[in-house]
């Protein structure tokens, strides 16, 4: 079957039991080269650059949406038979597939590699026929505009794509968008059309990056998606997984382009920001937890070493807090850590980090400060907690016993730094409290 009838088999389906078997039955089924994938975008991706002899649908990919998946598979493979393999074939879930486009349904459990291999050649042989007429009527038709004529996959089905689909000619202009486009670029179909991709799509690789231009994300192959910051005509950036990939010149006969798929993340990429600060901030005061500032002093070790440069630390523990507790309730401590940390926020330069090692126990890293100027930033906060009161008024007096260490080119490590901090904020208790001690190192 030479002469650009496909080879391949396209088998779209999630990772489970169902795909394995099915996966079994295809490769001994046949002398077909098997092509697997486990989502619907990238089957859509493979089905608009090339063209298979048969395309399958797996029972975990129609779980959900499974009328427009079949659909949308449909529309974008006019001339390739469509079989979904269902883990249970009835007559109530065989119909509405049927209706949706697919060719034939399949039950996975009573499939044997015989039955399996006649099934695919009956409908490859139905899709070859279907393949040389359609080649005929092009070469007959004569017409150069008719050959030329973008042809899309039908409206409806593109408009239902979540994703924003921008599809350009060869000189790079756009001729095609869907719903989604319209509504993530805040421009109407009438007012891109035409108009040069780089003139509605600006992206940058990172919030206020380097500019990237979206059609260069892949080669001849489907582009892997990359995380990249879309510029909105408002001026307001938001995060996108893009790819880019060709037209394939079997599916859409007299065309040349490119088609840009933009997956708006800005959800996900909020929720993945608030699990990198939940990682790394403390929940009750919202400074710095433990591990993240010690990863910080760990880096100014690091500079220290590399450039002799010279950062201080400043390290202090509350006195009195635990009556706080005991007479207030620790409601009454918690709002007496939030109001330090406040204090703290407007006291100390913004490249200052404040971190809270638990307790009443807190570490603060000034970078590129001499350990003249952190004593006094050390006077300063104690003079400021020993006047904190709560709005009842009633709060126990409240002091700090604070150290300050060197965090230079002969600091050891982490470990050793706030361990010299704590003995040193020790000496300062035994001297009687509300006092600063510097270590000796």
């Amino acid at each position: 079957m030479g002469g650009g009838i496909p080879q391949q088999l396209l088998y779209i389906d999630t990772p489970g039991q169902s795909r394995e078997r099915a996966s079994q039955l295809l490769q001994a089924s046949g002398d077909y080269h098997l092509l697997q994938t486990p989502s619907l975008p990238e089957g859509m991706r493979l089905l608009a650059e090339e063209d298979f002899a048969l395309v399958l649908l797996g029972a975990g990919i129609l779980e959900a949406d499974w009328r427009d998946h079949v659909s949308l598979v449909r529309t974008l493979t006019q001339w390739s038979p469509v079989i979904v393999l269902m883990d249970t074939r009835s007559e109530t879930a065989t119909r509405p597939v049927i209706e949706a486009g697919a060719d034939d349904c399949l039950e996975i459990a009573g499939l044997t590699p015989e039955l399996l291999r006649h099934s695919i050649r009956g409908a490859v042989l139905r899709g070859n026929r279907w393949r040389i007429g359609r080649t005929t009527r092009i070469q007959t038709a004569g017409s150069s505009a008719s050959r030329n004529t973008p042809r899309f996959p039908d409206r409806a089905i593109l408009d239902a794509i979540g994703d924003a689909l921008l599809v350009v000619d060869e000189q790079d202009r756009l001729i095609h968008m869907n719903t989604s486009g319209e509504t993530l670029l805040q421009l109407s179909r009438m007012q891109a059309l035409g108009r040069p991709l780089h003139a509605l799509v600006t992206l940058t690789s990172d919030e206020f990056g380097v500019e990237v231009d979206p059609l260069t994300l892949s080669g001849k192959r489907p582009a892997v998606s990359q995380l990249l910051f879309l510029t909105l005509p408002d001026g307001s950036r938001r995060p996108a997984q893009c790819s880019t990939w060709p037209l394939s010149a079997s599916a859409h006969p007299g065309q040349a382009g490119r088609v840009l798929q933009i997956h708006d993340v800005s959800e996900i990429y909020k929720r993945l920001q608030k699990a990198s600060y939940d990682a790394s901030h403390d929940p009750l005061t919202g400074v710095l937890n433990r591990r993240e500032i010690c990863r910080r002093i760990g880096r100014a070790l690091s500079l220290a070493r590399e450039h002799d440069l010279e950062h201080s630390l400043i390290y202090f523990d509350l006195d009195g807090f635990k009556q706080v507790n005991d007479l207030l309730g620790h409601p009454a401590g918690d709002r007496l850590l939030r109001e330090i940390t406040r204090m703290l926020l407007d006291t100390l330069r913004g490249r200052d980090s404040i971190g809270r090692l638990g307790g009443d126990e807190f570490v603060l890293l000034l970078e590129y400060c001499s350990i003249e100027d952190a004593i006094e930033v050390a006077d300063k906060i104690r003079d400021l907690i020993r006047g904190i009161r709560l709005e009842d008024h009633k709060t126990p007096r409240v002091s700090a016993s604070i150290s300050v260490v060197p965090v230079k080119t002969t600091s050891a490590d982490v470990d050793t730094v706030l361990r010299e901090a704590d003995r040193a904020c020790y000496q300062a208790k035994r001297r009687g409290k509300d006092c600063v001690e510097v270590a000796a190192c």
